[in-house]
């Protein structure tokens, strides 16, 4: 990989990112763990690890050992492109394939949050905020808004990342004798 355009090999690092955290979010669906629980701070935390890690290992292995600020950020930037494309990918096949059901069972939670916040609702009026919130809910729909919110997650970690991952060139200076 030393000869590789930056592009590429934050690409390459961001599919592994995406990896461990379809790793991670699988994982919470197979132990019926609820995604809005504390575990979701898990997913960020392997999310910007992942993005500093990516960083440190193309400054040191690619860079000749140092990076600005911006050349960092955008190692992090390029990565979270591919962690986003990959991510709106899962989320469609997750909620058509993995767990069809998801859907209904948000739709049911929309449905409770609705009533325990305004009880004197009529029907018909629960009719009209629950198909709406199912215009929502689609899973190609639900996978643009996961683009999105990635891109815009991975920026502001790549943001912090950088300036763990930013490391100056070195210049020596001779010292001066009086």
């Amino acid at each position: 990989m030393e000869n590789k355009p930056v592009f590429t090999i934050s690409f390459f690092y961001g599919l592994i990112i995406s990896i461990l955290l379809i790793v991670f979010k699988l994982t919470l669906f197979i132990f019926d763990i609820d995604e809005k629980s504390y575990w979701q701070i898990v997913y960020y935390i392997i999310f910007a690890l992942g993005l500093v890690y990516s960083m440190t290992i193309i400054r040191d292995k690619n860079l000749g050992g140092s990076v600005t600020f911006g050349k960092a950020f955008k190692i992090g930037f390029f990565a979270t492109i591919a962690v986003s494309l990959v991510m709106a990918v899962y989320t469609y096949i997750y909620m058509t394939v993995i767990n069809p059901g998801m859907i209904t069972e948000m739709l049911e939670k929309a449905q409770e949050n609705i009533l325990n916040s305004n009880p004197d609702m009529s029907d018909e009026q629960l009719d009209q905020a629950l198909s709406a919130a199912k215009m929502f809910m689609k899973p190609g729909l639900m996978s643009l808004t996961s683009i999105i919110g990635t891109l815009i997650t991975g920026s502001l970690l790549s943001l912090v990342g950088a300036a763990f991952a930013k490391k100056n060139k070195v210049i020596p200076t001779e010292e001066f004798k009086s």
